[in-house]
């Protein structure tokens, strides 16, 4: 089960999944209507990981992968996911 996202999760993610390749933390402010790039982001992003909606490596520019939640988790072992609760529990 996934946890619902916001409004403005929603329409990050949606961006996301829109873009051929990952984009900068500029154009991800702009697509939320963000005047300028900084923490509303960077929330936004830290949230969307949170709910399995996205991947990121961090230090890593243009790094951000959307995901899509119900399909990722069919094709991982019970294990696996197990352990992943486990870990976002214990965060």
């Amino acid at each position: 089960m996934t946890l619902p996202l916001t409004k403005r999760q929603e329409r990050l993610w949606r961006y996301l999944r829109s873009c051929e390749t990952s984009p900068s933390a500029s154009e991800m402010a702009q697509a939320l209507g963000d005047p300028v790039r900084g923490a509303g982001v960077a929330r936004t992003l830290d949230a969307l990981e949170a709910k399995g909606f996205i991947r990121r490596t961090r230090y890593r520019a243009r790094s951000v992968v959307a995901l899509n939640p119900t399909a990722d988790l069919s094709s991982y072992p019970t294990e696996a996911l197990a352990a992943e609760l486990a870990r976002r529990m214990a965060g």
